[in-house]
């Protein structure tokens, strides 16, 4: 049977499905959880989005009436549901849930498109080339102009130019630009889209920017950036409201590989990679537990912010050492 008719026959068993994606949600996962979100409320199911995160602010245009419920909530309260849809996640505990929480318990489909998802579901439906678990829900959901409608269609678009940069990344494909073009017959509003989702930033991620700008630091053909803990407490910003920092690096002349340094909360920083396309930055990511695709993964480390710089520097240059040796 082919994807899609994995997908229709498993929303036809069931009448009321979780909706859940990667904790810190980016554009591609909220995008893609509003939009299966809005599918079902097409087809006349019942739907709950649950998530342990705060939402954007650039993104939160996108759940308009949609109600989020926290995972700890949902367990407490004891709602009836009979299927876990997952998005966008790799694995389990990308969600930030425990292995044996309530929403595992019952059948869940895997949608994906990360290289290094471990199949945890009971149904997966993972395409490794796809650019977006977005593109992925196109192909499930498109049959005609009917199978849409304006807010499916907003949110796959919002999915698709989350993870491909505005179409400029390298996994811009035909079909990607194909899949925008139908899209757009829904009377997007793509000049809104674009500026909320890749360019809309707060007066204190601005001013945050200024500061941590002066924490760039070279290594050959290796920028890094760090935003200690107490820099977000100056601007009294909190991380997920922050844009996408390890691009302001990322384009500068020479630069192979960006980091970002981003103490979440002290002593415990989230990493995020990104690399030309020649190199495969998810194999240092993975050396710290963390993955995601071949340009662009992240991990997280606790620990002192120095010595974690250093630890990580460290082994990217051995990287590129191995790498350079080949």
């Amino acid at each position: 049977m082919s994807s899609k008719g994995i997908f229709r026959s498993f929303l036809n068993t069931y009448k009321s499905f979780i909706i859940t994606a990667h904790a810190n949600p980016d554009p591609d996962a909220l995008g893609s959880a509003v939009a299966v979100y809005r599918y079902l409320e097409l087809l006349g199911k019942k739907a709950l989005l649950v998530l342990d995160a705060k939402i954007p602010a650039n993104l939160k245009f996108l759940l308009n009436d949609i109600d989020i419920t926290s995972y700890l909530s949902f367990a407490n309260n004891n709602k009836h549901f009979e299927a876990t849809i997952a998005l966008d996640c790799s694995n389990k505990a990308r969600t930030y849930t425990a292995e044996d929480h309530i929403i595992w318990s019952m059948p869940v489909m895997n949608i994906d498109h990360h290289p290094d998802n471990t199949m945890f579901g009971d149904i997966n439906i993972v395409n490794k080339q796809a650019s977006a678990t977005g593109e992925i829900l196109f192909d499930l959901f498109y049959e005609n102009e009917q199978s849409l409608n304006h807010n499916i269609a907003q949110a796959i678009y919002v999915a698709l130019i989350g993870d491909t940069g505005g179409f400029r990344y390298g996994n811009t494909s035909a079909k990607v630009l194909n899949i925008a073009a139908k899209l757009l017959d829904y009377q997007l509003d793509v000049a809104f889209l674009n500026m909320q989702v890749l360019e809309k930033q707060s007066r204190k991620a601005f001013n945050l920017i200024s500061d941590c700008l002066s924490t760039v630091e070279f290594y050959d053909n290796v920028a890094t950036m760090y935003v200690p803990y107490n820099m977000l407490q100056k601007h009294n910003i909190d991380a997920s409201q922050l844009p996408e920092l390890v691009n302001y690096i990322r384009s500068i002349e020479a630069v192979e590989i960006a980091i970002l340094f981003l103490e979440v909360e002290k002593d415990f920083t989230k990493i995020s990679f990104r690399s030309q396309p020649h190199i495969d930055i998810s194999k240092v990511a993975k050396i710290f537990n963390g993955g995601g695709h071949k340009n662009a993964a992240g991990c997280k480390l606790a620990g002192n912010l120095d010595k974690t710089i250093k630890t990580v520097i460290k082994a990217v240059k051995n990287y590129l050492n191995r790498t350079e040796a080949k």
